[in-house]
């Protein structure tokens, strides 16, 4: 049983890696080198913020011994004012980061992709639950939904001329999808507690894992 969950989880990884390598290779060739260019600078700042949303307390979750539903609750109350927090700051972040690079484009695609972070934490509790159960099937279907439907549209938005933001469209519609998919299919929670003791129980294996990931992420 182990190994054919394990043998799902493979092929439900190595097909979303398929199809994000189709879908962007196509985007690349329709929108060219110079906007593809563009996204990866600011998806940068994205990347570290939606990194240090997600990894924490995911994985204290997960390698928690018994998880009740307090402590589901607990983790996503957390993940929402992070996620805030750097929604927030990368909205107001994205002037200078426009001014820095001499390009005011990149402050109106930072500003679109902000939310980004917020998104993802509404995933962390339900992905987190999906994991311990070995779930893996599951989780692997919505996010092949989630990313298949997305990457349909963004393409099409390519093709009708919206340029740049059909890639911008992409990014932010895919966590947003599989944010809807996990939160409505995946019940981690009775009723929205913030308990301190279960809080404090995951705060030091989650605080160090995020710090790790965001450090991972920078130098990669």
């Amino acid at each position: 049983m182990l190994i054919r969950k394990a043998v799902t989880a493979f092929i439900g990884q190595f097909c979303y890696i398929i199809i994000g390598l189709i879908g962007n290779s196509v985007l690349s060739k329709i929108l060219g080198p110079t906007n593809i260019g563009k996204l990866g600078v600011v998806m940068v700042f994205v990347a570290v913020s939606s990194i240090v949303v997600e990894g924490g307390f995911g994985g204290a979750l997960i390698q928690k011994k018994q998880v009740e539903s307090k402590d589901y609750s607990t983790v996503f109350i957390f993940n929402l004012i992070v996620g805030f927090f750097f929604t927030v700051f990368l909205f107001f972040f994205s002037d200078l980061v426009g001014y820095f690079y001499s390009e005011p484009l990149l402050s109106e695609i930072l500003k679109a992709l902000c939310v980004i972070p917020l998104l993802i934490s509404f995933q962390v509790s339900s992905n987190a639950r999906l994991v311990r159960e070995m779930r893996f099937k599951e989780r692997a279907l919505y996010k092949l939904i989630s990313l298949a439907v997305t990457t349909l549209i963004a393409t099409l938005m390519a093709l009708k001329g919206f340029g740049i933001w059909s890639y911008v469209l992409l990014v932010v519609m895919n966590p947003l999808l599989l944010s809807l998919l996990l939160f409505f299919r995946v019940k981690t929670f009775t009723k929205l507690v913030f308990n301190k003791e279960s809080f404090s129980k995951m705060y030091s294996f989650g605080v160090n894992t995020s710090i790790v990931n965001a450090l991972n992420s920078v130098f990669n």
